[in-house]
């Protein structure tokens, strides 16, 4: 009895299972341009590697869907290994999310520290680097491209091999933290789908997935590695980037600051000029001596 009814509830599963993973690939293909323009490295990587996860998975179980009316000699049902499936995509996207979250936040605070501290080493404290004279003395801050010239800086500065390194780590670890747990969870869902005759509740949600992956010394002590890792290799890679490109940068940066110092000189010199003009005042000619 108990055999039927798990059977029971966990007929169909595979078609549905199939059904959900091609809307989730298709919304995945859809934000692909999104994920193209991404400025963090670790988010680049890991939204590369969520969409190829997606799709590999949609594209092996459409397989076995279409081939389940072979498969009656298969020791293994098709509606366990869906069940398989999910849960071993569920504890790795649970872990993913939360390592990537980390990551990501990790790389952008490396980021702005250590672009702002380059900016403050080139531009000196005077901080005058955004400043664009005019023709005539006047001066106007470049604060329409900063924001393009920051991510060019960052860009240039940065090299995304520390990011993808770390990403593909990330989920390597989080692949085989789930593969040392999902064959206990299946264990767990089947004994749940038999007491309350239902598959949803019985799926772990992120907050288990979360305290789990927190309370496991497996996975925790690699994620503090990569954490501390990420930020030297910024580091180191920003220190190459930067040699390599040290001559180009000090005669840019000589041939900016000469021309500003001209201009400032021309800007002073130059007479302030009101709003108003004033009338010119002509001199009268001296009256002419009387003649003899």
């Amino acid at each position: 009895m108990h055999h039927s009814t798990q059977s029971t509830v966990m007929e169909g599963m595979l078609a549905g299972t199939v059904t959900l993973g091609v809307c989730k690939s298709t919304c995945d293909l859809l934000s692909l341009p999104t994920v193209g323009e991404s400025l963090n490295s670790v988010c680049f990587c890991c939204g590369c590697l969520l969409i190829f996860t997606d799709l590999t998975v949609t594209a092996f179980l459409a397989l076995l869907w279409l081939a389940e009316p072979w498969l009656h000699l298969f020791p293994v049902p098709s509606d366990v290994i869906t069940l398989r499936f999910l849960l071993f995509l569920g504890h790795t996207y649970g872990a993913a999310l939360l390592l990537t979250v980390l990551l990501i936040a990790m790389e952008t605070a490396c980021k702005l520290l250590l672009a702002g501290r380059s900016r403050v080493d080139r531009e000196g404290p005077g901080g005058a680097g955004n400043e664009v004279w005019r023709e005539g003395g006047g001066s106007e801050t470049g604060g329409g491209d900063a924001g393009a010239g920051e991510r060019a800086e960052a860009a240039r500065l940065f090299s995304p091999v520390p990011g993808f390194l770390c990403s593909l780590l990330a989920w390597a670890l989080c692949g085989v933290w789930a593969g040392r747990r999902y064959l206990s969870e299946q264990l767990r869902a089947e004994a749940c789908v038999l007491r309350t005759a239902s598959l949803s509740p019985c799926l772990p949600d992120l907050a288990s997935i979360t305290l789990s992956a927190c309370s496991d010394p497996f996975i925790t002590l690699p994620a503090f590695i990569l954490l501390l890792a990420l930020p030297v290799g910024l580091s180191l890679g920003r220190g190459r980037t930067s040699g390599r490109a040290g001559p180009q940068d000090a005669a840019a940066n000589a041939l900016g600051r000469h021309r500003r110092e001209s201009a400032a000189r021309g800007g002073r010199a130059a007479p302030r000029s009101s709003g108003h003009a004033r009338p010119r005042r002509h001199r009268r000619p001296p009256p002419a001596s009387p003649q003899n």
